[in-house]
């Protein structure tokens, strides 16, 4: 960002040329400006540390204060910027407010942190987006939810990762789809459980050059009525 765009204050654009120009001038240096020269007609008001208030030929005002400012309003305050608006902390900046925030935007928004961003938030949290969302994080990511999670999605949902995925479930997994489920693997495809218990009304088990090995240390049993169809080059039932 260029200085220009970054200044602390506008330089002062005050000038003055006799007789046009009345001033008063203290003892300790306080300083009134009624500048009538033509072309440059303008108000200053100084004070002897160097604080200053002016009113420039073409109305623009600037108020400088070398020290700390305050200001108090035992009602409301309104604020009205037909043009642009610039804030600029070189220090910390604090927001205490005991009631609600209100915030729109026509535009768009941009909000960029150098550090750290912390959000906190005491009661629900609600967003609401007409177009796409994009999230990127470039280390890693930690969700805590204490309670319950859901997601509703219109369309399609697609998830990549280029390293390992693992999921911890301390309860039942349940996917129910109206759908067809698809699961495709270049490596191997292990499932470790206590039952493994299929119903369907027809089964296929196909390997075009490989063999069909069932191992069970009781046995193996089929209780379905309906078709089921391994197809391989060779089967091996261990009971």
């Amino acid at each position: 960002m260029s200085d220009s765009n970054n200044r602390r204050h506008p330089q002062s654009t005050f000038e003055a040329k006799y007789p046009y120009n009345q001033a008063t001038i203290t003892r300790s240096g306080h300083e009134i400006h009624i500048n009538d020269t033509p072309g440059s007609e303008s108000l200053r008001v100084s004070h002897t540390k160097g604080s200053y208030v002016e009113l420039s030929k073409d109305g623009r005002t600037v108020v400088n204060s070398v020290g700390k400012a305050y200001y108090y309003m035992c009602d409301g305050f309104s604020t009205t910027v037909d043009g642009h608006y610039d804030l600029k902390v070189k220090g910390v900046m604090n927001v205490n407010i005991d009631g609600s925030v209100s915030e729109e935007t026509k535009g768009n928004k941009y909000m960029a942190a150098g550090a750290d961003f912390v959000l906190g938030i005491g009661g629900t949290s609600t967003e609401t987006i007409i177009g796409d969302k994009f999230n990127s994080v470039g280390g890693d990511a930690t969700i805590a939810i204490t309670g319950s999670e859901y997601k509703n999605i219109g369309s399609e949902s697609v998830t990549n990762f280029t390293g390992v995925k693992t999921e911890i479930l301390n309860d039942d997994w349940s996917v129910n789809s109206h759908g067809n489920i698809e699961i495709l693997s270049d490596g191997s495809v292990r499932i470790q459980c206590k039952n493994f218990i299929i119903d369907a009304e027809s089964i296929t088990l196909t390997t075009s050059t490989g063999n069909v090995t069932i191992n069970s240390s009781s046995g193996f049993v089929s209780t379905s009525t309906a078709q089921t169809s391994i197809t391989a080059s060779r089967i091996i039932l261990n009971g």
